[in-house]
């Protein structure tokens, strides 16, 4: 059974933020609901502009899953997911068709691959396996956009 998410109509109201600063801003509205449930699949909103962020490397807007918890909304676990990056026009043409290249393929409701294969454990509801987190809302960022980030330029610089 699908449940509604807090998320559904709030990147309307912040569409100046990246889906990092998004997932931060609005971590606080979440309320428990039963383990076991899927993640549901938020998008961010087609009206913010491409220069913002938030966007996959085909343009497509980038999504999260969130699978709210059972404590109440008192703890998060966030999950980057990984993926590199590409480097000629090539080779990004090539990724940006795939699935760490484009959020045309997400599906709606699922559990993310991560966690089915064991990689992140922090997601998992399972009290057991996870005793830290088991209770928390537990949200998935699927790697789409391909850029990477390195250094510690802390100024603008046109090179």
């Amino acid at each position: 059974m699908a449940t509604s998410s807090p998320f559904r109509g709030h990147p309307r109201a912040m569409p100046g933020l990246s889906s990092g600063c998004l997932l931060l801003a609005l971590a606080s509205a979440f309320t428990g609901t039963a383990a076991g449930a899927l993640f549901q699949l938020s998008k961010l909103d087609a009206s913010i502009p491409q220069a913002q962020g938030g966007r996959c490397m085909d343009g497509t807007m980038a999504g999260y899953y969130v699978r709210e918890g059972t404590d109440g909304g008192e703890t998060f676990a966030i999950f980057l997911q990984g993926g590199g990056g590409c480097a000629d026009e090539v080779k990004c043409k090539e990724r940006a068709n795939g699935e760490l290249g484009s959020s045309k393929n997400l599906k709606p409701n699922q559990t993310p691959k991560a966690v089915n294969e064991g990689q992140a454990p922090m997601l998992q509801d399972d009290c057991t396996a996870n005793p830290d987190f088991c209770k928390a809302t537990a949200v998935y960022v699927p790697y789409c956009s391909s850029d990477c980030w390195a250094g510690n330029r802390t100024t603008p610089d046109a090179t």
